[in-house]
C-alpha cells in the first residue's frame, strides 16, 4: 500500500542511487522532445514514464502542437498505481517532472487524495489541468463509467468516493 507521496524534479530524481528501490514507484514525467531522465535502476522498483507538455487547454496563450495530458495518461497512471499498490506493505509514490514543480505536484496531489495521504493544502503550484483530468477520470471510472472497473481502481472504496472527487 502506498502510505506516502512526493514529487521532485528531474534532476533529483536522477540523483536517487541506493537500495530502497524496492519500496519505491515512480511516475516519470518528461516535456516531449526533451531528454530522458537518466535514472539509477537499482533506485526504483516501478516505472511509468509518460511525456506531455505542461500546459493548460484553458491557457489564452496556449501554443498549437502542444501534447496535452489526457485521459489516456490518467487511466495509465491509475493502472500503473493499483498495479504496485500492494507490492509491499509500505511503498512511496514519487512523481518527477522537469522542475518538480507543477505537472508531478499535480499527480502527487491526486495520489494523496485517492489514498487519504497528507498534501500541504497551501500548496497551489500545481497543474490544475492534469489534477482535473485525472479527478475526472477517476470518477467516471467509480461510477462505472470509464475504462476500469470500480473494483480495479487504486485507492478506491465506495466510502472514500465522495472524499476522493470532491
Amino acid at each position: 500500500m502506498y502510505t506516502q507521496t512526493k514529487f521532485i524534479s528531474k534532476k533529483d530524481a536522477e540523483k536517487v542511487f541506493d537500495c530502497l528501490g524496492s519500496q519505491r514507484v515512480l511516475i516519470s514525467i518528461k516535456t516531449p522532445n526533451t531528454s530522458s531522465p537518466k535514472l539509477h535502476p537499482e533506485s526504483w522498483e516501478k516505472v511509468l514514464s509518460l511525456e506531455f507538455h505542461d500546459a493548460d487547454p484553458s491557457a489564452k496563450n496556449l501554443k498549437s502542437g502542444k501534447r496535452l495530458f489526457s485521459d489516456d495518461d490518467a487511466i495509465k497512471i491509475l493502472k500503473f498505481l493499483k498495479k504496485h499498490e500492494d507490492d509491499h506493505v509500505r511503498t512511496t509514490a514519487i512523481c518527477h517532472c522537469e522542475a518538480g514543480i507543477s505537472r508531478s505536484a499535480a499527480v502527487s496531489k491526486f495520489i494523496a487524495r485517492i489514498y487519504l495521504l497528507p498534501f500541504q493544502d497551501s500548496y497551489s503550484l500545481y497543474n490544475k489541468h492534469v489534477f482535473s483530468t485525472l479527478l475526472q477520470v477517476y470518477g467516471r471510472c467509480c461510477c462505472g463509467d470509464g475504462e476500469i472497473e470500480p473494483d480495479y481502481l487504486p485507492g478506491y472504496s465506495p466510502l472514500n468516493l465522495q472524499k476522493v472527487t470532491s
